[in-house]
């Protein structure tokens, strides 16, 4: 085992500290998709929606607190929170209301409540007579209250909520693995599992009445890629240092555990478990040197006698060859492993 640190701040192989040059990869990603709701129970439900509070009233910021009523062709709805609108602003010369997002539910149960998007006032400013504030601090939606409903009705059951999730969740790792495997050509990568999946965001929650719900989660993945070749050479360095031995990088099987990246460093640290075949250290330039100026008879023997070897095959070509070089350099040792 070796225990191996990679970032793109590293511009060198480092064999005495284990350290590899590497790639930052950063990949993010959004799916959503829609599902059917499959419950179905009695229920009476308040429609919700968002809207935008604005205020051309003035540059002093307006406090709304939570439950605050607003007003659309008589019917009511409320904040869920509190509230500080900014006041306007001056943008080259124009006067810009400050606006601020508030999710707001009916006063009541129903479906008098799922209306069409348009402007909502304040009741509260026009009862104690602030015209000012009526006229000029106000909502707007651009999208449909929905929900409201009483009566017998779909609803999202919790096994629909977490088939979703996992389904969108599984969607997820795969366009991540492919993104990165799109960008890291060449480049190894180990960690492609440290996933970051954010809670899901769904039009409708477990219970809520909806013929179908659309679901979103977002994911991303930051990591380091390294080439494989500055790896082997510290398994090859390793290896043969420790145990005195010859290994063929390419000829092993490396694992990797103990994965650990450090996003505020760019820092991936891991440990690779090495396994596989290694060879008896040979010592080439000594053959080359005992076996110069031998014929064919002198190398079968010499050969044969190198502890471990089986058997031995001497062919020497073209056929007017008798004999190895007299000089070591003109001899070259293959040695296929």
């Amino acid at each position: 085992e070796i225990r191996v640190s990679t970032s793109d701040r590293f511009s060198l192989v480092d064999q005495n500290l284990n350290k590899i040059p590497g790639q930052l990869f950063n990949i993010s990603k959004t799916v959503s998709q829609t599902f059917p709701a499959t419950g179905e129970k009695d229920v009476a439900q308040k429609a919700r929606g968002k809207m935008r509070v604005f205020n051309a009233y003035g540059t002093t910021p307006q406090v709304l607190i939570a439950t605050t009523r607003f007003e659309k062709d008589g019917l009511i709805f409320r904040t869920l929170t509190t509230v500080t609108v900014p006041g306007t602003k001056v943008v080259n010369g124009e006067i810009i209301p400050g606006g601020v997002d508030v999710e707001v539910v009916a006063d009541k149960a129903g479906e008098t409540y799922n209306i069409s998007p348009g402007r909502f006032s304040i009741p509260a400013f026009n009862e104690r007579g602030d015209a000012g504030r009526y006229e000029k601090i106000y909502g707007a939606s651009s999208e449909p209250m929905k929900g409201g409903i009483i009566g017998r009705t779909k609803v999202v059951t919790e096994s629909d909520f977490n088939k979703a999730k996992e389904a969108l969740q599984n969607q997820l790792r795969k366009e991540i693995d492919d993104g990165l495997k799109a960008q890291t050509a060449g480049l190894k990568t180990i960690d492609s599992l440290s996933i970051k999946i954010s809670q899901p965001e769904s039009s409708a929650k477990v219970d809520e009445a909806a013929e179908s719900f659309t679901m979103a989660i977002q994911s991303s993945l930051k990591t380091i890629g390294f080439k494989e070749t500055d790896l082997n050479g510290l398994v090859k360095q390793h290896t043969e240092t420790t145990r005195n031995v010859t290994v063929v990088p390419e000829k092993l099987k490396l694992g990797y555990k103990s994965i650990n990246f450090k996003e505020t460093e760019n820092l991936l640290e891991f440990t690779v478990t090495i396994g596989g075949n290694a060879y008896a250290k040979i010592d080439t330039d000594k053959i080359k040197r005992e076996l110069a100026g031998k014929d064919a008879d002198e190398i079968k023997a010499y050969l044969r006698g190198i502890p471990g070897v089986e058997s031995a095959k001497v062919v020497l070509s073209p056929f007017w060859i008798k004999s190895i070089p007299d000089k070591p350099e003109k001899t070259t040792i293959n040695i296929l492993y």
